[in-house]
């Protein structure tokens, strides 16, 4: 029998240089098999005007930075000259196309891009799981993973290989000449089995990240998947619905073997820095998050997070400090306590907010806050609700990003009903610009907005008139931007680093 080819393909937005999960998790599950496998990745290739976070930088939102400087650059080739030039060379029996809903439409033009070539190709990720409809029909694709890919991908490559039949691979879907299997999930997987995410394809700049205007180098660590929260904009609780009867979504991974992870990482890696994966990391239950602070004294590697406020203490915050924590981001969201909870389904209060950000502020933890614009139906005084409420409190870095309808998402399913977006309607870009229609406000004031938001926030009351000068896209607008990007910058990243 030979050994199977499976070329995995990670479809990615342009340098979004954070190593990914899901990949990674597929490359370590293929030791299980008999496989040579290989990576091509989007990442260095121009697949778009300019990264998102270049974005950012002109947003004001974090320090400016610059690759180059480290010899990281975005690649002259063209990505589907060099992608079908991979194929050619290597010949995979497979090919593993992994996305997300914004990458999707780079996946099909890479997949056209070797129609003639046509190896067999699954597609999965995120969009897999939450849109199977929209990717099967595709007659490039010729099977879906729509679950967690750990277990179902050795055993379909193992059907594969041997030619046996794939039509009752259970998490996938698959075609064949009588139609579409439209197989049931696979079980969930057990995290604390499931085989290490493996870094070793990705090339050595991947590992680099930029982190309030420095370069690390960085990787991923996974501490749970799925959340206790049920957030209307975000994916999880779909997911939840989703996997329901193959087992329990949110589920945490023992530390037991996260620390086998980050002591391996470490030093098979040599990095410097780590982001913990978890939704919401400090929802960690108490009993294990002491444990887990006790034994990661001896590591000490900085780490950055994500969490919600309510989840904060100064207890924690201490324990956190002791451990070298570097940074903690935090879904602030919408200012509106009535708007949040109506829309958002978030249900902690504004006082909460406050008291969470000052108990990081009394800390040497530096941390970002992340705010969301241009919901479907909201006013420019209910967007600066969530200025003012970002007024009172003092984060290193003001994140801010234009709500997106992300297919399988409960405001997704809203915006439908209410005439907001169709079936034509583009994927959205939450660094660029608002794709609903007939909004309240325009996709033009919602840029404008989300350009002035960290001035907005940090400068004095006195100067709102020119910012809301500066919110308009013209030449005056743009000049009235710059000059006073230039005294933010100079006030506030030249303080904060």
């Amino acid at each position: 029998m030979k050994q199977l080819k499976v070329l995995v393909v990670y479809a990615n937005c342009m340098m979004d240089n954070l190593i990914p999960v899901g990949v990674s998790a597929v490359i370590g599950a293929l030791h299980g098999i008999d496989a040579d496998v290989e990576l091509f990745d989007t990442t260095f290739y121009r697949t778009e005007e300019r990264p998102a976070d270049y974005d950012r930088v002109a947003n004001l939102q974090v320090p400016d930075f610059s690759y180059e400087e480290l010899g990281i650059s975005i690649r002259k080739e063209d990505v589907f000259t060099e992608f079908r030039a991979h194929v050619q060379r290597f010949i995979p029996d497979l090919i593993m196309l992994s996305v997300v809903e914004p990458t999707w439409g780079q996946g099909q033009r890479l997949l056209e891009a070797i129609r003639d070539i046509r190896p067999y190709v699954v597609t999965g990720g995120v969009f897999a799981i939450m849109a199977p409809e929209t990717i099967i029909v595709n007659d490039l694709v010729d099977a879906v993973c729509i679950g967690e890919g750990e277990d179902a991908v050795p055993e379909f490559c193992r059907r594969f290989i041997t030619g046996a039949d794939l039509f009752d691979v259970a998490g996938f879907w698959v075609k064949t000449p009588a139609g579409i299997c439209r197989n049931p999930i696979a079980p969930l997987v057990d995290l604390n089995c499931a085989p290490m995410l493996d870094f070793s394809l990705f090339p050595p700049e991947r590992f680099v990240k930029p982190m309030q205007g420095r370069m690390l180098k960085m990787v991923p660590v996974e501490f749970s998947r799925g959340c206790p929260y049920r957030c209307t904009y975000c994916a999880n609780h779909a997911l939840e619905q989703h996997f329901a009867p193959a087992g329990k979504w949110y589920r945490w991974k023992s530390l037991d073997r996260i620390f086998v992870e980050l002591e391996t990482y470490a030093e098979r890696y040599d990095i410097e820095f780590y982001y913990f994966i978890s939704e919401s990391f400090l929802s960690m239950p108490k009993a294990m998050f002491a444990e887990f602070c006790d034994r990661y004294k001896k590591l000490r590697i900085p780490f950055w997070f994500n969490t919600r406020p309510e989840t904060i203490t100064e207890e924690k915050v201490r324990m956190l400090e002791e451990i070298g924590c570097f940074r903690v981001g935090i879904g602030l969201e919408h200012g509106s306590p009535e708007f949040r909870e109506r829309m958002l389904n978030r249900k902690v209060s504004n006082e909460r907010i406050i008291e969470a950000c000052r108990i990081i502020e009394h800390s040497t933890i530096s941390y970002s806050i992340n705010n969301i614009i241009g919901f479907p139906g909201e006013t420019r005084e209910q967007i600066f609700d969530t200025i003012r409420l970002n007024r009172q409190i003092t984060p290193n870095s003001v994140g801010t990003f234009v709500f997106t309808p992300f297919k399988g998402t409960w405001l997704y399913d809203y915006c439908m009903e209410h005439g907001y977006i169709d079936e034509t309607t583009p994927v959205g870009d939450l660094n660029r610009g608002s794709v609903l229609k007939n909004n309240t406000l325009s996709p033009e004031k919602i840029a404008g907005m989300l350009r002035t938001f960290p001035l907005y926030v940090h400068f004095a009351e006195d100067l709102f008139p020119l910012i809301e000068k500066a919110e308009r896209l013209d030449d005056e607008g743009n000049q009235v931007f710059a000059e006073l990007s230039i005294r933010y910058i100079n006030e506030h990243f030249n303080k904060k680093g």
